[in-house]
């Protein structure tokens, strides 16, 4: 069998496409590891989408538009909503003023 080519790693000469200095805007680095958590400054309701945000790296407004359409189309959305709302913990108040 004929070989194509070398073989190449995934980040031979690329760049990271989006690191963590890349993230939405108003959504903190988190140094160490994550934990979701339900956001005390970034809330509309329960802080459930901003917390959801500044885990994945996601914006807030990207996140909250997902949940209102699937609370539209079908209203899995409010259900989800509502369990992450009792299951997810409230952000630290040491995690928020640490972070400014």
């Amino acid at each position: 069998m004929r070989a194509i080519g070398p073989m190449m790693s995934v980040n031979d000469g690329e760049e990271d496409v989006m690191g963590m200095t890349d993230r939405p805007a108003g959504q903190p680095e988190r140094p160490g590891s994550r934990r979701l958590t339900r956001s005390r400054t970034d809330r509309t309701i329960a802080g459930v989408c901003g917390g959801f945000a500044a885990y994945s790296g996601i914006d807030a407004n990207i996140v909250r538009l997902v949940m209102v359409l699937l609370a539209v189309f079908g209203g899995s959305g409010v259900v989800l909503y509502l369990v992450a709302w009792a299951i997810v913990p409230v952000e630290d108040a040491g995690e928020v003023t640490d972070e400014r």
